[in-house]
């Protein structure tokens, strides 16, 4: 369900990541970053809320001494319109991907992506027009993005627009009932279509006979 308007505030400090914690999901590599980053940005915290290899990742997080990033384990649907509230970006810098609900879900309440370029994802975030995409396990190039991002708030609410835009114009519910009714008007004339060529085929054996 896409918001008639987004409730994004690009002045949030928080950057969040949905899904199972792990390496496929590049869980250790948002550690990495966050600490790259901690000093620059005392005020920005990285949550990562799922379950997944929580006591792994928690071990990591003490190994780098991290004093800007918290698990916040599942999300619950109570807890969601005030996290949606303070989060400035949804990172998910997967190895391995589909088309995840994280991305969709987050860009239709106009909160920008930071992911990696694999599975169905760059059919959905263009790079530098409504999101951002990396390479997977490429972290410099994720602290780099990211701190453009934080420190430009006009390129914050331009991605934020975008991403809603994307969401509302290609993945809304209503487009989604569009496409099913063009689907089924295809089938219909395709039946059309073989019925008439069935009924000219018997035509055409009654003129034989």
């Amino acid at each position: 369900m896409v918001e008639e308007q987004p409730k994004y505030n690009p002045r949030a400090t928080e950057i969040i990541t949905l899904g199972r914690l792990g390496k496929r999901k590049g869980s250790y590599d948002i550690l990495h970053v966050a600490k790259q980053l901690e000093s620059e940005f005392p005020n920005v915290c990285f949550t990562l809320f799922g379950d997944g290899e929580i006591e792994e990742v928690e071990r990591e997080m003490e190994a780098l001494a991290s004093q800007n990033v918290r698990l916040g384990g599942w999300l619950l649907k109570e807890d969601r319109d005030e996290i949606v509230a303070g989060t400035v970006l949804h990172l998910l810098p997967s190895y391995q991907e589909g088309l995840p609900m994280s991305i969709l879900e987050t860009m239709s309440e106009g909160i920008p992506n930071l992911a990696s370029d694999v599975g169905g994802i760059p059919q959905v975030i263009q790079d530098g027009e409504n999101g951002m995409l990396i390479k997977p396990g490429d972290i410099s190039s994720m602290v780099e993005k990211l701190r453009y991002f934080l420190t430009d708030e006009k390129l914050r609410e331009k991605l934020s627009k975008a991403a809603y835009e994307k969401i509302k114009t290609d993945f809304s519910l209503e487009k989604y009932f569009e496409k099913w009714d063009r689907y089924y008007e295809s089938l219909l004339e395709e039946e059309s279509q073989e019925s008439l060529s069935i009924s000219n085929l018997d035509e055409r054996q009654k003129e034989w006979s």
